[in-house]
């Protein structure tokens, strides 16, 4: 669960109001995820059910009904991503901002900052155990961007606005980028190396960074927010803003940025190994 130190904590210095805007913002976000912590918490009994439902049932309309109930429990910070009935594998991926501390645990402050996270939720057929038994369930865990309370308030600040469509609309065109796009060649990734995510009014200043989840004690990869900068400023150094527009099997959903149930992700010498136990189905919605 989390905590009220992590909720209410905000660490931007340049202006009181956006402060203020960002806190209230972080707090109905945290409601958000209270209310999906509880029914995750319930699983076994509360969630189970529903999701052999979805998984097992015959009739589309049956699937439907069971996964209509899920997301009931789920709450409203629960977006659905992307959907899959048919068998053997039906499954339902949803994306949900969390507000936490940082991923770093150490390092200089602008890694160190308290952030707001998207985080997947994998519901229904995930990936076969060591017994090659099928499993059916939930799982959830960090997704695709890190975005520190720097990069948030100078979006807040410069926009006015709260920040849920802006990373978002970033969070779809990362998952739709090509890998070349964030530097990665060869299944190498040089996480110094710099590039610009269309997200409203401008863009994320990115990096894509790999490395050990403590959790899951495995590879993870990432993409971490620098700072966001108008459309303006992106004109005026002459560095293009990224859209995500590749094709489908060539994009970061498709490899790196798959949800990590359903893929498996580790090094070997300078490289890193993937391997995408099943597919992501495909994205609902475009930005």
């Amino acid at each position: 669960m989390l905590s009220d130190d992590i909720v209410t904590s905000v660490t931007y210095d340049d202006d009181a109001e956006t402060r203020g805007r960002m806190r209230v913002w972080k707090k109905q976000l945290a409601s958000n995820c209270r209310m999906f912590d509880r029914a995750y918490e319930k699983r076994g009994k509360l969630l189970l059910p529903m999701i052999k439902d979805f998984v097992m049932k015959d009739s589309l309309t049956g699937k439907q009904r069971a996964l209509t109930k899920v997301r009931k429990e789920l709450g409203p910070g629960a977006i659905l991503e992307g959907l899959r009935y048919t068998k053997p594998d039906p499954i339902a991926i949803f994306s949900i901002l969390k507000p936490r501390d940082s991923v770093n645990m150490d390092g200089p402050a602008y890694l160190t900052q308290d952030c707001v996270v998207v985080n997947y939720i994998v519901v229904g057929s995930l990936p076969p155990d060591r017994d090659g038994d099928k499993v059916l369930g939930i799982a959830e865990g960090f997704w695709t961007l890190e975005v520190p309370d720097h990069a948030i308030g100078r979006c807040v600040q410069r926009t006015r606005a709260l920040p849920d469509k802006i990373i978002r609309e970033a969070h779809l065109n990362v998952l739709r980028m090509n890998p070349e796009q964030a530097h990665i060649r060869q299944q190498r990734t040089d996480e110094h190396k710099r590039f610009r995510v269309r997200a409203g009014e401008g863009g994320f200043v990115c990096s894509f960074r790999v490395g050990g989840e403590i959790t899951r004690h495995e590879y993870m990869a990432r993409v971490f927010i620098h700072s966001w900068l108008y459309e303006g400023m992106h004109e005026a150094d002459g560095q293009s803003i990224q859209i995500g527009n590749a094709e489908p099997g060539h994009r970061l959903v498709d490899s790196w940025l798959t949800p990590a149930p359903l893929r498996r992700m580790w090094k070997e010498g300078e490289a890193v190994k993937l391997q995408v136990h099943n597919s992501m189905p495909e994205l609902l919605y475009r930005n």
